[in-house]
């Protein structure tokens, strides 16, 4: 293990972009640092662990495209149990199928990674799902994860009765491991193919790039619009506040309508009375002024012959105080003569 360490320390150090990645003490051999260099460089498996795994992913699509071409009763499968090739088939590929397959199934696969190239992984993966199609087809989701990730290698293994015990990761049991290869061998995958495949995730990472952009960009729009729908909304609450007051204002407004209406109906109401009273008005005016007009002319005739009389009684009483006065001028002359000849007496006795 310690000269395990070593090389990994020693491979972050000659590759700080990569550094140390899970899945890589699966891979690295103590003895061959140059081999895993190779490996790492030579073959791509580089782009399996640097930043995004860009080789990962792409493969893993790969993968994904294979099943639905050449396997696609169970491509459909896995997709209606939800199971997608990144939840199980990125320990394979991260750790060329070290991470749980027996040691001589691995070094085989290794043989042949090495010989053809990395992209032979995707032939004993789909070798692995067609194997397994009958199993796989008949589990549901958390069975059919569990047996992907670590029970799928068991359709090549001998019965143990019939084999010597070999024990690697806690398996006792040989492989038809020839069996596994040939399998894999019969899997057509041409660079056409992947060649295909490669464009189209290409296109489909840069469509998911210019998504990207776009999403920042509306993002960027959004924050912008936020601050502005921010401010809206303050002049919103500003408005809402003033228009409560108009609000206020305006039922005020609408039930002093209400009462003038209420108070206009009351006087077109009387208005009417009025109109109704004023037009019956002529003929009572006219039946109680012929009424008062003989009132007057009887009051009238009355005072015509009160007033006859009162000059006939004036006459009399003109024609008695004539009288009266030439009386009262007689009784005058009277007194007068008597009141001289009572002087004339009244000298004659004092003589």
């Amino acid at each position: 293990m310690e000269r395990l360490y070593k090389i990994l320390k020693a491979y972050s150090l000659y590759d700080p972009e990569v550094g140390y990645t899970q899945g890589m003490a699966f891979l690295a051999d103590e003895e061959a640092f140059c081999m895993f260099v190779k490996l790492m460089k030579d073959y791509d498996f580089r782009s399996f662990y640097i930043p995004g795994m860009p080789g990962l992913n792409l493969r893993l699509y790969q993968f994904e495209q294979l099943l639905e071409d050449k396997l696609l009763e169970i491509y459909l499968h896995l997709r209606k149990q939800g199971v997608r090739p990144s939840m199980y088939a990125s320990q394979w590929f991260l750790t060329l199928f070290a991470y749980k397959f027996p040691i001589n199934m691995v070094t085989r696969i290794f043989d042949v990674v090495i010989a053809e190239g990395i992209d032979s992984i995707l032939k004993f993966a789909i070798a692995l799902i067609k194997k397994n199609k009958k199993e796989i087809i008949s589990l549901k989701f958390d069975q059919l994860l569990n047996f992907l990730k670590e029970k799928i290698f068991l359709v090549y293994s001998i019965p143990e009765k019939s084999t010597t015990k070999l024990s690697w990761l806690g398996h006792s049991a040989n492989y038809r491991v020839d069996e596994f290869v040939n399998d894999a061998y019969s899997i057509e995958i041409t660079k056409n193919m992947l060649s295909k495949y490669a464009a189209e995730y290409e296109k489909m990472k840069e469509l998911e790039i210019e998504k990207e952009n776009e999403i920042s960009l509306l993002k960027s729009k959004n924050s912008s619009l936020s601050l502005k729908v921010k401010d809206l909304q303050d002049s919103l609450n500003t408005l809402s506040e003033e228009n409560i007051q108009l609000a206020n204002t305006m039922i005020q407004n609408k039930m002093q309508i209400a009462s003038l209406i209420d108070e206009n109906e009351g006087l077109i109401s009387k208005v009417s009375d009025l109109k109704l009273i004023v037009e019956s008005q002529p003929a009572e005016i006219e039946k109680r002024m012929k009424s008062e007009i003989q009132k007057i002319v009887d009051k009238n005739l009355q005072v015509i012959n009160r007033n006859r009389i009162l000059e006939d009684q004036m006459a009399e009483i003109e024609t008695e105080l004539a009288q009266t006065k030439m009386q009262l001028a007689t009784i005058h002359n009277e007194h007068d003569s008597l009141k001289k000849k009572w002087n004339e007496l009244k000298k004659a006795l004092e003589s």
